[in-house]
């Protein structure tokens, strides 16, 4: 799986750098399936996952986009390092009791 962000560029000590509002595409190597979903999220240095946002896949399955990805850490983590994950999920369904 490949993550890339139109604009970004890496510096010569290897360091990517992606611009804040930018499109995000995400390449699996193959089909994610029928029931399954998947979405940009934030790592945090606690390993927690945070602000899932769906990403939108393309006829095969194959290659997902997300257009215009903000960073809701960028006040924070300018020019600060944070880790963008692609997750696939099946969707949780909550289903409420009937009394």
């Amino acid at each position: 799986m490949t993550i890339t962000f139109d604009n970004e560029y890496t510096n010569t000590s290897g360091v990517t750098f992606v611009p804040c509002e930018d499109d995000v595409t995400v390449t699996f190597p193959k089909d994610v399936a029928i029931d399954y979903i998947a979405y940009l999220a934030v790592k945090l240095d606690s390993g927690d996952y945070v602000d899932h946002v769906t990403i939108t896949p393309n006829a095969d399955r194959t290659v997902w986009t997300y257009f215009r990805f903000e960073n809701p850490y960028y006040e924070f983590y300018e020019c600060e390092s944070f880790c963008i994950v692609a997750l696939v999920k099946h969707p949780i369904v909550q289903v409420k009791k009937l009394h």
